[in-house]
């Protein structure tokens, strides 16, 4: 009964771990294609500041989820 608490807890790491994944994935996509959110900025740098910001938003939110 002591280990299912941890394996339980195992996968809902590993979903965080794949959620946070797939959005970085998309995001790049996003990002190299100026796509989504990307689509109205003027500057490079604008758009870089922007997916750092978006990225880091989420790497944020995966940290507050670990043990």
């Amino acid at each position: 009964m002591c280990c299912s608490g941890s394996v339980y807890h195992y996968r809902e790491q590993w979903k965080n771990y794949r959620s946070t994944e797939q959005f970085l994935g998309r995001e790049q996509v996003f990002f190299l294609t100026g796509e989504g959110g990307y689509k109205e900025f003027k500057s490079a740098q604008a758009v870089f500041i922007y997916f750092v910001e978006r990225c880091e938003k989420v790497r944020s939110k995966q940290k507050m989820h670990q043990p």
